[in-house]
């Protein structure tokens, strides 16, 4: 409708499409029965991954800096670090979950991760200095990272992001 200035909602993007729209046509196939194991069996080891990668992160990041306090103690850890992130999950399985997705969708990806990652590159690059970042880089991997990797820090990095 012309005139209209609220910004279109497509009901296809988003959870809809995943597991309603895309299991719908699934299950207009022929041996949709197969075909519908492989895309949840997919869609299960998709998200079984990316957790993984995602806590692997957080886990190494925090054993690395209290490693007097954590040293025997990461199991412990880790299922103390799953269990928070399982309570938090609860509130998406509420009658307002999907609200909850939505909110997570919209606010703790996309540009959000962007702006940090830029401000990340700029205070790494820039503040804390290319020179002794090198050095780091030296202690950890025994080689001095080259001209291209330094321009890629300072420069093309946080152009591209921002």
């Amino acid at each position: 409708m012309p005139g209209n200035s609220q910004p279109s909602q497509c009901p296809l993007l988003g959870p809809s499409l995943l597991f309603i729209t895309y299991p719908e046509a699934i299950a207009n196939m022929v041996g949709s029965t197969f075909f519908a194991i492989i895309f949840f069996l997919m869609m299960i080891t998709l998200g079984l991954d990316s957790t993984f990668g995602g806590l692997e992160a957080v886990i190494t990041a925090v054993m690395d800096e209290y490693p007097q306090v954590l040293a025997g103690r990461r199991e412990l850890f880790v299922l103390g670090l799953i269990t928070v992130c399982f309570l938090g999950s609860l509130s998406t399985l509420t009658y307002g979950g999907a609200y909850v997705v939505k909110l997570l969708e919209e606010f703790g990806a996309g540009c959000s991760i962007l702006a940090v990652v830029l401000l990340e590159t700029i205070a790494v690059s820039w503040f804390y200095g290319i020179q002794r970042f090198s050095h780091d880089v030296k202690a950890m991997l025994g080689f001095t990272p080259g001209f291209f990797w330094k321009l890629c820090w300072v420069a093309i990095s946080p152009a591209l992001l921002a």
